[in-house]
């Protein structure tokens, strides 16, 4: 068998495209609350190549605090992305709350791996809803289309 010569250089891993970075206008700035770690750490990869300024924390109290010191700093987060079960903590539903009543302007994305947290009516409706396991295309997506509102 006979193969042509290839002209690039080889590679182990397949080659994804890469989803273009939010670089219109302002950073976006974005709260990430998710309880597990590893979440964390990798949502903020995925939004920080992505060209966003993220802040992560745990849980709804870490999130309201969070809030507070950037509006004081005069840096306010544009987007809010909120797990919706914080097993021990607050959640995303009673931090979308609060955090509405404080800041309207901020868009809220709520994110679960429970279907049925999608579909659960709420008085606080949130700028969009981003299911788990999401992909960095997913991701920057949805705050994309957050930030826009």
């Amino acid at each position: 068998v006979l193969l042509p010569a290839g002209t690039g250089t080889a590679t182990s891993e397949p080659q994804q495209a890469q989803p273009a970075a939010i670089t219109a206008g302002p950073r976006v700035r974005v709260l990430l609350m998710d309880d597990e770690r590893p979440i964390r750490d990798m949502a903020t990869r995925m939004l920080a190549r992505g060209g966003c300024d993220v802040v992560c924390v745990a849980d709804g109290t870490e999130a309201i605090d969070a809030c507070e010191a950037a509006c004081r700093a005069g840096t306010p987060f544009n987007v809010a992305v909120l797990d919706i079960t914080v097993p021990g903590g607050m959640g995303g539903r009673d931090t979308l709350r609060h955090l509405k009543k404080r800041y309207p302007d901020l868009a809220v994305v709520l994110s679960s791996g429970y279907a049925e947290d999608a579909m659960a009516a709420d008085d606080c409706r949130p700028a969009g809803f981003l299911p788990k396991p999401y992909q960095m295309n997913e991701l920057l997506s949805c705050v994309r289309a957050a930030a826009k509102r």
